[in-house]
């Protein structure tokens, strides 16, 4: 989801689709100081995250704030202003990414190698958090190479004052391939004395009744599936109760407003750094960089049903010169000729497709046979 799940794409889920109960900012990343002198920590800690991070972003949804990094001091520094400057009122540590960028530096899901390390960085979020009246949580793998640490990890950081645990059932290795192993959720269920969401493969309203019923998890996060349906949070809610089923009539219409509400909400969005060093915000930068996050957004979007594979296919070959504004009318058009209910579980793993692991790649996930609400 880097790069994918970040502002606009929770606005415009907030705004069109809706029905999640709380989102959870990308990743801000928290580098290491050596000296870790206090003031160089707070002012450091205000630039990196000042503009990442607005508590109103989502009206009345909750954001919680997402930090990644592995120096305990920093990482307190930065959620005590976000906590305290910002109103967060959970922060999350991410120990769960899996990028060699990321645990080349120490940080992501190689905390998971070194449990003492871990617990340290936690604790001093958790003592921030807490002189502000906010809460941390963590996000876990079950491993770096395997799941032998995965019960003193998750041990680890509930007693360093973890208030939420949310699990991702397969270790580093295996990056997003591979089917989730759900029996580790209903493992940290049991062994928690703070609540554990389940996350990984929930991909239909169906898949969030089974991963709850197998493991009795106290909530469910989902990434993937939410670029892949943008009505499944929706489709959960009326699962368990907790709102009207959605109207196949409208299905096509919420889709279309929210891929046109994203498109607007790029034209807001920071531009890469590549454009800032060419002169800033121009048009043709500004086309460029939505293009670029329409094809990413399609990929997933538009494999729900092989009819779309030639929209989807024109989509990706379009050159960077495009007109972005005629690629976003292919994908409305494609939506509104083909959508018809809830995709087929299939889950695009564009992460694994782009890093080489030492384990074997599967990049789809089939929902198992049989599941229907």
């Amino acid at each position: 989801m880097e790069g994918l799940g970040d502002r606009a794409f929770r606005r415009s889920l907030s705004q069109t689709t809706g029905g999640l109960d709380e989102a959870c900012t990308e990743f801000i990343r928290i580098p290491g100081v050596a000296p870790p002198l206090e003031a160089h920590l707070r002012k450091s800690a205000a630039r990196l995250t000042g503009a990442a991070y607005d508590c109103r972003e989502l009206g009345d949804t909750p954001l919680a704030a997402q930090l990644m990094g592995s120096d305990a001091g920093f990482l307190a520094a930065a959620t005590a202003h976000l906590a305290g400057t910002l109103g967060a009122q959970r922060i999350d540590l991410n120990c769960g990414c899996p990028a060699n960028t990321v645990t080349g530096r120490g940080a992501g899901s190689s905390l998971l190698r070194e449990t003492a390390l871990l617990h340290a960085c936690v604790r001093a979020m958790a003592d921030a958090a807490a002189a502000h009246g906010a809460v941390v949580s963590v996000k876990l793998r079950a491993g770096f190479n395997d799941t032998s640490d995965f019960e003193r990890n998750l041990a680890a950081v509930v007693d360093a004052g973890a208030a939420l645990v949310t699990l991702h059932p397969r270790t580093r290795l295996q990056g997003y391939s591979g089917a989730a192993d759900w029996d580790l959720i209903r493992r940290a269920v049991r062994l928690s004395r703070v609540p554990v969401v389940g996350n990984g493969d929930v991909t239909s309203a169906c898949r969030a009744r089974e991963l709850h019923a197998l493991s009795g998890c106290a909530g469910i996060m989902v990434g993937r599936g939410a670029a892949q349906d943008p009505l499944i949070f929706r489709r959960i809610r009326a699962a368990f109760g907790r709102g009207p089923a959605v109207d196949p009539g409208s299905e096509a219409a919420s889709i279309e407003a929210f891929v046109r509400s994203y498109y607007q909400e790029l034209t807001r969005a920071p531009l890469p750094r590549s454009a800032k060093a060419a002169g800033g915000r121009t048009e043709t930068e500004t086309s460029r960089f939505r293009l670029g996050k329409l094809k990413q957004l399609s990929n997933y979007l538009l494999r729900a049903d092989s009819r779309m594979a030639p929209t989807l296919a024109a989509v990706l070959r379009a050159p960077p010169d495009t007109d972005s504004d005629v690629v976003l009318e292919r994908v409305v058009h494609c939506v509104r000729d083909f959508w018809a209910g809830p995709p087929q579980a299939l889950l695009v793993d564009t992460f694994s497709s782009r890093n080489t692991y030492d384990g074997p790649t599967q990049r789809a996930i089939p929902e198992q046979a049989g599941c229907c609400l």
